[in-house]
């Protein structure tokens, strides 16, 4: 693989090794591309601490043991609170249900670590409550495309928890 020179080339890179399914070079590449911004692109990190945060949750399930998985869900976490963090100090109007869609992920990586059935309750509620937060947020901005991917993203949280909750008349 050549060295690429800018960071939409790595990011082009990114995204061909994302269709490999090839998560670990992912984020070695999202990396590579945080480090050629400038510190004032915010939105811009965002955008990418996110994306970082999505190879390594996908590359969890493909850890070769517990403590491999514990690790990349850990730091999944971790790197979408930096994008979370990012998304703050931009001034555009769409950061809060980016913000949103960062935190409910961060519930959710939380629900893959948690071994109590109680604990694993709450990060999924407290992952839905996110989400819907964040594609109410996207669908008054007028960005389906955001709502799309968001739902896409977490709509499965709203279903595990139908797998510890007996309770199906709870209001979702």
């Amino acid at each position: 693989m050549s060295k690429p020179k800018s960071v939409e080339e790595i990011l082009v890179q990114a995204k061909k090794q994302e269709m490999e399914y090839e998560w670990l070079a992912t984020t070695e590449l999202y990396e590579k591309a945080l480090e050629l911004l400038s510190e004032q692109s915010f939105l811009k990190k965002g955008e990418i601490y996110e994306q970082l945060s999505h190879a390594c949750f996908r590359a969890a399930f493909q850890g070769e043991s517990v403590h491999e998985f514990a690790e990349r869900m850990c730091q999944a976490a971790a790197t979408y609170e930096k994008a979370k963090e990012s998304y703050a100090y931009d001034v555009e109007s769409r950061r809060t249900p980016r913000a949103l869609r960062c935190e409910a992920m961060i519930a959710y990586a939380n629900y893959w670590r948690a071994s109590e059935v109680h604990d694993k309750m709450r990060f999924l509620d407290d992952c839905w409550r996110l989400t819907k937060e964040s594609l109410k947020a996207f669908l008054e901005a007028g960005d389906n495309l955001s709502y799309g991917k968001t739902f896409n993203q977490l709509c499965t949280s709203a279903g595990l928890e139908g797998y510890f909750d007996l309770d199906w008349q709870r209001a979702r």
